[in-house]
């Protein structure tokens, strides 16, 4: 059997295995540089202190919530839903949640403003910039370049953006329901800047308040 006693000496360092401080001395190393190589478990006990934390924020976190197999009643009681709270029905600020909705959000607004080039490009335009075509010939046009075509009008229809009649609009059945722009092209891509710059601040702001709570 291998013993695994060494002899020790006190120095500024600390205590410091002779063989190590004479192997050092002969690579030319002193002793405190040879201290600074001994194993430290400080940073491993934050690591293991960082992740406790985690786990225990999880924890309470998923006893909140009732999908959750840890979901504990108690935990709710004396949290009443407000409808006027400006949070109502939204994801938890700066998760990660609120900013694949954000992300989303922003894909569509982008689909949408191709959308209404596209029907001001292939329409009848008018003086105003705003501009009409068939739903049939939309449809014709557009189908290869998106099936979402019906979601996306009734989407910008529900932001006030385009009209037609009806509550949603069918191949040849509607082919020749005009659908018509209702604002012009430079002010679509202003309002969807402007709510782009708005959900970016919301981001930002909450990243920032996350940073100032850890």
């Amino acid at each position: 059997m291998f013993s695994n006693s060494l002899d020790y000496e006190s120095t500024d360092g600390g205590l410091v295995p002779k063989s190590v401080q004479f192997s050092s001395f002969r690579s030319g190393m002193d002793i405190k540089t040879v201290s600074s190589l001994r194993p430290r478990t400080n940073g491993l006990l934050d690591r293991v202190a960082q992740y406790n934390a985690k786990v225990q924020q999880t924890k309470e976190k998923q006893q909140s919530n009732p999908f959750s197999s840890e979901w504990e009643l108690r935990k709710l009681k004396g949290a009443v839903a407000d409808k006027s709270d400006p949070t109502y029905g939204r994801p938890p600020a700066g998760s990660l949640t609120e900013k694949r909705g954000l992300a989303a959000e922003r894909h569509i607004q982008t689909e949408i403003i191709f959308l209404c080039e596209t029907i001001y490009q292939y329409g009848e335009r008018y003086e105003d910039g705003t501009a009409a075509i068939p739903f049939g010939e939309l449809f014709s046009i557009y189908s290869n370049i998106n099936n979402k075509l019906v979601g996306l009008l009734l989407r910008a229809r529900k932001h006030h953006l385009l009209m037609f009649e009806g509550e949603t609009l069918f191949q040849r059945r509607d082919d020749d329901v005009p659908v018509v722009l209702q604002i012009s092209l430079d002010e679509i891509k202003r309002i969807f800047k402007r709510d782009d710059q708005d959900d970016k601040k919301e981001d930002s702001d909450s990243c920032n308040n996350n940073l100032i709570e850890n």
